[in-house]
């Protein structure tokens, strides 16, 4: 399953998937045989591997509470990649929390729209927006 469309993609035995890291993904029930799962981690000199650096360097620094920091990295990551929708609805939410809601209202609608507005958690941090 892969959220961006929205249904179960049929795969014959000994198939399998590639996607990229930022795509919310999912597995059915097996209803016979077994599963066998295979994670794999591709690292490519692109400027890709930098970006999911750079966003999650963000996200541990808006844990600890470093908001500043994280704002630079995410808006460093979107420099590389601007299609980073992690990297908008994290930095959203920080904006979201700062009361800024101009500003985050356009960085959600920016992953979304990315999104093709397919995202569960997107819509809500915008519906939170929006509340307010």
């Amino acid at each position: 399953f892969f959220e961006h469309f929205d249904t179960v993609l049929p795969m014959d035995v000994g198939h399998g998937t590639f996607r990229p890291g930022s795509v919310r993904h999912g597995g059915q029930r097996v209803t016979g045989g077994t599963r066998y799962i295979l994670g794999a981690f591709l690292l490519i000199e692109d400027r890709v591997e930098h970006v999911r650096r750079l966003k999650n360097r963000g996200s541990k620094l808006r844990s600890a509470g470093d908001f500043n920091g994280a704002e630079k990295h995410f808006e460093w990551a979107l420099a590389l990649n601007p299609k980073c929708t992690t990297c908008l609805k994290d930095w959203a939410e920080i904006l979201h929390a700062r009361k800024n809601f101009a500003l985050a209202e356009e960085k959600i609608r920016k992953a979304l729209e990315l999104l093709e507005e397919k995202d569960s958690d997107a819509l809500f941090t915008l519906g939170m927006l929006l509340s307010e």
